[in-house]
């Protein structure tokens, strides 16, 4: 990667980045694309992404909850502390999207149960949508306000994804977060 530097004359300066980096400790992000197959998605992130697979109980039965994560381990320059994919596939038919009342219940559940689970404070929610999808973004704020949670859910056929950052609280407004949250796209576009 190259990074152009105006010298005090005004004239731009290349210089290679391994450079840039002895002048400064501050670790260069090269963003890829990840690409979940199986998940049916595809996301822009900083760096790799680890896979797990849980089963958890509901009232529905047993259902997988598939988790996409990458964990900053520096986090003295860190955006986020990190980026999370995650989808589970309900039975057919249990996500009602012919019916936006039912939807929206769903989506206020989840949020409900999203900041009790933090024991946070809902700061911001909105419904989305995303190809003719159902969705809902929000922000929790936890920790005693020193942590953020952005996420946003959306609901395909018969799967929940949701794409989410965390954040420290002075990051909030953050570009690396935008990035990520914006990069989520299905692979049948």
């Amino acid at each position: 990667m190259l990074f152009c530097l105006l010298a005090p004359a005004i004239q731009a300066q290349v210089i290679d980045s391994a450079e840039v980096k002895e002048w400064v400790d501050i670790p260069i992000i090269e963003w890829k694309d990840y690409y979940s197959y199986d998940g049916g998605f595809r996301v822009r992130t900083p760096g790799p992404m680890t896979e797990r697979v849980d089963t958890i109980t509901t009232p529905l039965g047993p259902m997988a909850y598939h988790t996409f994560m990458h964990l900053v381990n520096d986090e003295k320059y860190a955006e986020n502390v990190f980026y999370m994919v995650s989808y589970c596939d309900y039975p057919p038919g249990a996500l009602h999207q012919d019916s936006t009342d039912l939807l929206a219940e769903f989506f206020t559940a989840t949020v409900s149960e999203a900041v009790r689970s933090v024991r946070g404070q809902l700061v911001y929610s909105d419904a989305i949508e995303y190809m003719d999808y159902p969705g809902h973004i929000w922000r929790i704020h936890f920790r005693g306000g020193d942590a953020v949670i952005k996420t946003k859910a959306l609901i395909v056929d018969d799967r929940y994804y949701t794409i989410q950052t965390v954040m420290k609280r002075e990051m909030v407004l953050n570009r690396a977060s935008d990035t990520f949250l914006d990069s989520f796209r299905l692979l049948r576009e």
